[in-house]
């Protein structure tokens, strides 16, 4: 649907853009939106779903885009307007009204085969459609314009509604009873209980236009608009309450329900979602933030959001990494597994969460602290310890009910944890720090060595490594034989700072870098050989479930996997760009990540070394993604995309056209691509990457530099 800040930014919304089209693969885990490939250009306006596998899209341009195969394909359908569409609406698979503006209508009896025009008797500008059964169908636009049809669409009538304003959407619960929500100055929303022979006016707590409305049953409605405007009803409309704020004032344009409890509500900026029937609401990720325009489900799984400004997106995959959890907790820095059933997360603020069953659902506990955790070790389903800033060591012994400070003895900040037993355990942290625990922590024996200690890991009770960073740079590691009594140091010929280390056999090590360097060891730590990893950007997490298999999360949604212990790494799709911060792998198909903005992701496909013999991340189009992140200080990740392999030429550039840096040449594989440009000896502005292909250029994104 097309909604405006004002009667001038209706005009605005017409103009040709890249669509966005977002798909809820069929998961009951997820809540992860899936890119997909739509095969047009144009700004999409309105959708409309028959069943999971039959859908239809129109927007700018006439446009009308149908799928009958759960949107792995979309065919162009000729529409035979002159005008932009804005909303679409079927009955059944061959039946569907579309309208849109200058008072268009145009209608199909053959599953959009054919659509023949409508005479509407307006030349107002109509925004939405609805049928309320087989025959009777109502659409509403600008200057109070509301028309019904009791013929299925063939032949309309206008309804009085006694206002000049615009009439953003329209919708029935019940052939006696409907709605239509819209407004010019204030929120409007219009009642009718008998089948639209009268609309009244109902009391509304909202100064702001309302754009999008949805009703989950009888009774439970939401409706939204400026200002991140969200209005509840639990008594069929006659009453409204405003939903507390979302903390941002995004405008929203369109809320759908999956379910009685599930609705997603979609406008600028990232869409929110609500599990509890409208009464609170979290950010929900996308992999685009371009304005969305409408999201319909037709059923608890499977939905679609359309938009403009966006990529081509295509269908997501039935297996692989899916988010679980988004913008509900804050920055979630550590996780552990003990089975494929109890784990534990750790984060800013003193933040706690757990499950008890596979990550399906995440509660908070109370920590007793507000300072950052940084990582944590679950022991087994009753123990778990938890590390962080200015010395923090908690304990739990009860599944995390109740958390107990422990004495470190320093006030650094620890950054690292490992625990051979339940009562033998090491921390490591700042200033070189070694803390060793023979007694589950009534006592911690420290040792300081300088620098900054990340990370620890055990292969078994006796030998272990600490990696670590020396004040003066170039990279290090502690390896024990003895538990830790006595450390041997072991310098590195390269410069690098390591982020973390998995150590599952004495025969298997592996470090991961801030510089996307990856070192493998497989003399338990004695000498090092660095692996590919093809990046640049920082490798944050690691984690082996035995010698051969295991993960590596970093930046910008970064996952790595190996099932030859490490001999090659393969991209794995995560279809996100926010930095993932630790990865837990339980076994060998099941793993679990979290990182920034409180994003958890899981597999149960362990990895996925290729789909049908082709890349699993292979796009169907070159494209250059928006860097990340934006405004930037003093590097930034950019992504692009390689429907094939290619010479590539990705290059910065200044508002006068000055070539400033190169940050990616030369022959790249089909896939997703990640660089890292480094703007330290650059001034703050605006600048611009500028991505070719085979010389042919492809894509422009513009990136802000703040000091």
């Amino acid at each position: 649907m097309l909604h405006s800040n004002s009667a001038s930014h209706v005009i605005k919304l017409l103009v040709p853009a890249l669509l966005l089209v977002l798909i809820i693969p069929s998961l009951t885990r997820a809540q992860g939106w899936i890119s997909q490939n739509s095969g047009t250009n144009n700004v999409l306006f309105g959708v409309s779903l028959t069943d999971e596998r039959t859908a239809t899209i129109v927007g700018y341009a006439e446009t009308i885009l149908r799928t009958t195969d759960g949107g792995n394909s979309w065919i162009q359908q000729a529409s035979g307007a002159t005008r932009p569409l804005h909303a679409v609406q079927f009955v059944s698979r061959a039946v569907g009204v579309a309208v849109g503006a200058g008072g268009t209508i145009i209608r199909t009896t053959n599953e959009g085969t054919t659509w023949t025009s409508q005479a509407s008797g307006t030349r107002e500008d109509l925004y939405s459609v609805t049928f309320v059964d087989a025959n009777i169908v109502y659409a509403v636009g600008s200057d109070g314009t509301i028309l019904k049809s009791t013929d299925a669409g063939q032949t309309w009538s206008p309804q009085a509604s006694g206002m000049r304003d615009y009439f953003f959407r329209v919708k029935f619960t019940s052939p006696m009873n409907g709605f239509i929500v819209g407004g010019f100055n204030e929120g409007v929303i219009l009642r009718t209980t008998n089948a639209g022979l009268t609309w009244t006016r109902q009391p509304v707590p909202s100064t702001t236009r309302l754009f999008g409305i949805a009703f989950a049953n009888a009774n439970l409605g939401i409706a939204v608009g400026l200002g991140a405007t969200i209005l509840r009803t639990t008594d069929g409309g006659a009453n409204w309450t405003i939903v507390a704020a979302l903390g941002t004032t995004d405008p929203l344009s369109s809320v759908a329900f999956k379910n009685e409890t599930t609705a997603v509500a979609v406008g600028a900026g990232l869409p929110r979602i609500s599990y509890d029937a409208g009464l609170t609401w979290s950010r929900m990720y996308i992999p685009r933030s371009d304005k969305s325009e409408d999201v319909a489900f037709a059923s608890d799984s499977v939905g679609i959001i359309v938009g403009w400004n966006g990529l081509l997106l295509r269908a997501g995959q039935s297996r692989g990494w899916q988010i679980c959890s988004y913008g509900i907790f804050p920055q979630l820095n550590g996780v552990s597994f003990c089975d494929t059933l109890n784990g534990t997360a750790v984060g800013l603020s003193g933040t706690i969460i757990w499950t008890t069953n596979g990550g399906t659902t995440w509660g908070r506990v109370n920590s007793g602290v507000s300072t950052q955790l940084t990582a944590v070790k679950l022991i087994n389903p009753s123990i778990a310890v938890a590390v962080g800033d200015s010395g923090t060591i908690l304990r739990t012994t009860d599944g995390g009910n109740t958390w107990v400070k422990q004495s470190s003895g320093i006030s650094r900040k620890l950054n690292g944890l490992y625990f051979v037993s339940p009562s033998i355990g090491t921390v490591v942290g700042d200033s070189g720090y070694i803390l060793r625990t023979s007694n589950a922590g009534a006592t911690w024996l420290s040792q300081g060595f300088g620098g900054t200690a990340y990370d620890v890991a055990f292969a078994n009770t006796a030998i272990g490594i600490v990696v670590a960073y020396p004040i003066l740079g170039g990279g290090y590691i502690f390896r024990t034989i003895d538990n830790g009594a006595t450390w041997t140091k072991i310098v590195f010929p390269q410069l690098f700072r390591p982020n973390s280390i998995s150590f599952p056999t004495l025969g298997t090590a592996t470090i991961v870098t801030t510089n996307g360097k990856i070192f493998n060891s497989t003399d338990a730590g004695l000498t090092w050989n660095q692996q590919q990893s093809g990046l640049t950007s920082s490798l944050n997490g690691i984690a082996f479930v035995n010698a051969t298999t295991g993960f590596i999360v970093g930046t910008s949604g970064v996952i790595l996997g190996t099932t030859n212990g490490g001999n090659s790494w393969v991209s794995q799709a995560s279809n996100v760009l926010v930095g993932l911060k630790a990865v837990a792998m339980p076994t060998s198909s099941f793993a679990v990540a979290v990182g920034y903005d409180g994003i958890i992701m899981q597999t149960h496909s362990g990895i996925i070394l290729s789909v049908g013999g082709t890349n699993p991340q292979s796009p169907s189009t070159f494209a250059l993604d928006q860097n990340y992140p934006n405004p930037f200080n003093p590097s930034t990740t950019i992504p692009f995309q390689m429907a094939r392999r290619g010479t590539v030429s990705l290059k910065i550039y200044d508002l006068l056209g000055r070539e400033i840096a190169t940050v990616a040449t030369g022959s790249y594989d089909a896939g997703v691509h990640r660089v890292v440009w480094n703007a330290e000896s650059v001034a703050s502005g605006i600048y611009f990457a500028r991505l070719a292909v085979d010389g042919s250029h492809v894509d422009s994104k513009k990136l802000v530099l703040i000091r």
